[in-house]
């Protein structure tokens, strides 16, 4: 885990990760861990395209929240887009934000849980966008065989909230959440060949 003098300023200023070792956590709570699971198995059976957003209401709740999203990165155009937001920044959901400037891109970087203490001092667009964010944790977002393809993410209005526990809780689901984002892909890549077989018969 990267300790904030590694960053150079602003960043080190709201680079807060080391804090979540040494902040008081509830025991792990299994049963509702396993529920949660379940949950999301189901509605990946059923409606797959609904798992994302039932993802992050599960972490919001779960980690006692008061926003959640998923960013997606988009590599040709060198950003995030934020999908399935739930909370009070739900309104900006289909928003795009930098890669190479944003607490997304130093999640991505460093390829595992981080913490960040209003991370709007050291991210103008953060500021100008009229959000206030006392504390955000991150983690990284993986399909199996491919880099990092975006980030999940929770927002508090309490300083001090996150600890370790709900970095472990958080990086369970983001690892459920890169199996149903392959999944969708998958189904995504069928009904285009579908489509485009369907072409080729229509000729």
């Amino acid at each position: 885990m990267r300790s904030q003098t590694q960053f150079p300023e602003p960043i080190a200023t709201v680079f807060i990760t080391d804090q979540l070792a040494g902040r008081q956590a509830a025991a792990p709570d299994f049963v509702r861990e396993k529920l949660a699971i379940q949950d999301l198995a189901d509605v990946m059976c059923d409606h797959p395209d609904e798992v994302l957003q039932r993802l992050v209401k599960l972490g919001m709740e779960i980690c006692d929240a008061h926003s959640a999203g998923i960013s997606i990165l988009e590599p040709m155009n060198g950003q995030f887009r934020w999908r399935a937001l739930t909370g009070e920044l739900a309104t900006f959901g289909g928003a795009t934000t930098p890669r190479d400037f944003s607490p997304c891109g130093v999640c991505l970087d460093l390829v595992e849980p981080i913490l960040m203490e209003r991370p709007e001092r050291a991210y103008d667009w953060i500021r100008d966008a009229g959000i206030a964010v006392p504390e955000v944790l991150l983690v990284p977002l993986k399909v199996k065989g491919a880099s990092a393809i975006g980030t999940l993410w929770l927002v508090t209005t309490d300083l001090g909230h996150f600890n370790k526990e709900h970095a472990r809780i958080m990086t369970e689901l983001a690892a459920f959440a890169g199996v149903a984002l392959r999944m969708i892909q998958g189904e995504q890549r069928l009904n285009l060949a579908m489509q485009q077989q369907e072409t080729l018969i229509g000729r």
